[in-house]
């Protein structure tokens, strides 16, 4: 590995290290559209569990705002919207799409987006997370609704927990419900016999290898051959 690799690893350890050992957490993931005239569209929303993930925008004109049912700030966050692809040379767009992620907070309700002090988007989130109509739909998922969306629904979300259904938003070996981790435990047992089976073996052909050499060296002895001298004649 080359010295510029070693020192760019060496850089970014301490901006990985709060992803690697970050505690889990419910947090909200947001995906927003944004055209250069000030059209806004919400792509995604979810609530999620996993560590928090640090953003990086820089303070601008742009203004993020979450509102509790009593209509109070909860959250706000200030950062600047760039129309521009950073490629050689670098193209310029009419749109971009911004993701944030804020942690959960109770009572959220409502996101606001502006532009300066310019409201150009607001939108109420309850409804998208949960509408309690016992369909899982919109963004809804376990951590947002368990009621529409049970353990083990499908709602692009792997809770992986222990509740007899299969989770099919799960990877293989996740989901203890699946039965792929009892095959794979079998499986491993079965592998393990099998080396300890060679070992035992491997052994026990060393030991016949030895006793067949003393054997034939017992053996040989036997057979020499003895001359007399002549005056023992």
């Amino acid at each position: 590995m080359g010295i510029k690799y070693i020192l760019l690893l060496f850089l970014l350890t301490p901006l990985l290290a709060p992803l690697v050992f970050a505690e889990s957490s419910l947090h909200l993931d947001i995906y927003l559209y944004i055209n250069v005239n000030d059209t806004v569209k919400l792509l995604n929303l979810s609530i999620l569990l996993g560590p928090e993930i640090p953003l990086f925008y820089p303070e601008g004109n742009f203004t993020f705002q979450i509102f509790s049912r009593n209509n109070q700030i909860v959250y706000q966050r200030n950062f600047s919207v760039d129309f521009v692809i950073l490629s050689e040379p670098p193209v310029f767009t009419n749109e971009t799409i911004i993701f944030l992620s804020v942690p959960l907070l109770p009572n959220m309700q409502t996101i606001r987006l502006l532009k300066g002090k310019k409201l150009i988007f607001e939108e109420n989130i309850e409804k998208f997370l949960c509408n309690h109509n016992t369909k899982c739909e919109n963004f809804e998922n376990f951590y947002s609704c368990p009621d529409d969306c049970p353990s083990g629904s499908k709602d692009n979300v792997c809770d992986a927990l222990r509740d007899g259904r299969c989770d099919p938003d799960c990877a293989e070996g996740i989901d203890p419900d699946c039965g792929i981790q009892n095959k794979i435990s079998r499986l491993t047992l079965i592998i393990l016999i099998g080396i300890l089976g060679l070992l035992l073996l491997a052994v026990v052909i060393l030991i016949l290898i030895k006793k067949r050499t003393k054997a034939a060296q017992i053996s040989d002895s036997w057979i020499q051959p003895t001359f007399s001298q002549p005056w023992e004649r």
